[in-house]
């Protein structure tokens, strides 16, 4: 491998290549620094996330006499941000670490409110949510595009090419962009009905999100079946729902899962 050359040795060792790249930190040799060609292909290359490094399609690409884009860490499909309280947290464990030690109740809102946002969801998933939404509401396959072109994520052809298989269109990767973009707005376009139905865009306050409301549903069936009565009637109590005594813990599921779809979805398309 490059890196590992003799001549060209950048690391002391793997773990030290998996920090560098990971924090963007790494410093090449002014014989590549000086070929901007060479070292755009090494950098589309080495991206930290495997989401948007280079692969075989792009280095076709670069062989072409194409720029390839690279993508610093920070901008990586996976990485994760969530805000709580009055501060960003940039990973799944600093958020855990701070729902311990900080307000717990504030806590318990939160968690709640991530059943409807669902911060741990891929990046990905919620552009293509996002684009099918607003595609479904497209007069023609041209407004499509534009919609899909909009999208910085869909700047890149690799990217294209993932979400149409997400899509489930078999595409040749060796296609170009524009025919790839076209397969995929042609089929958004013929199917606006149902993705019109699928998806709900949900506005609170200031946030704005795309929700899929029958997996919402799915999820808080699967999320609340093994909850105590008493679970679910703290659940029940922090929507302002009222429990009768006679009422079963199925029963106050149903009456949450019923509440949250008709009150908490419907009202805020």
């Amino acid at each position: 491998m490059y890196v590992n050359d003799t001549k060209y040795r950048l690391f002391r060792s793997n773990e030290e290549i998996v920090l560098r790249f990971k924090d963007d930190n790494v410093v090449y040799p002014k014989e590549v620094e000086n070929n901007k060609r060479f070292l755009n292909l090494i950098k589309a290359l080495l991206s930290y996330d495997p989401n948007v490094r280079a692969g075989y399609s792009e280095v076709n690409d670069w062989l072409d006499g194409k720029e390839l884009q690279v993508y610093s860490t920070s901008y990586g499909v996976n990485s994760f941000k969530h805000y709580f309280i009055d501060q960003e947290y940039t990973s799944p464990y600093e958020l855990a670490v701070a729902y311990a030690q900080r307000d717990w109740n504030a806590t318990i809102r939160d968690v709640f409110r991530q059943t409807l946002y669902n911060a741990f969801e891929k990046y990905d998933e919620k552009i293509y949510s996002k684009i099918l939404k607003r595609g479904s509401s497209q007069e023609n396959v041209q407004s499509v595009a534009r919609v899909i072109k909009s999208e910085e994520l869909f700047k890149s052809k690799n990217e294209l090419v993932k979400f149409a298989r997400y899509l489930g269109i078999n595409v040749n990767a060796k296609s170009s962009y524009t025919q790839t973009l076209k397969r995929i707005s042609n089929y958004i376009y013929l199917n606006r009905k149902e993705y019109s139905e699928k998806y709900v865009l949900y506005r609170n306050g200031d946030e704005e999100c795309i929700l899929e409301p029958e997996k919402i549903k799915l999820d808080l069936i699967e999320s609340y079946k093994s909850k105590t009565r008493k679970d679910m009637k703290s659940i029940a109590r922090l929507l302002d729902i009222n429990v009768e005594d006679e009422e079963s813990a199925e029963d106050i599921r149903r009456k949450v899962i019923n509440y949250i779809m008709k009150e908490k979805l419907t009202k805020k398309k």
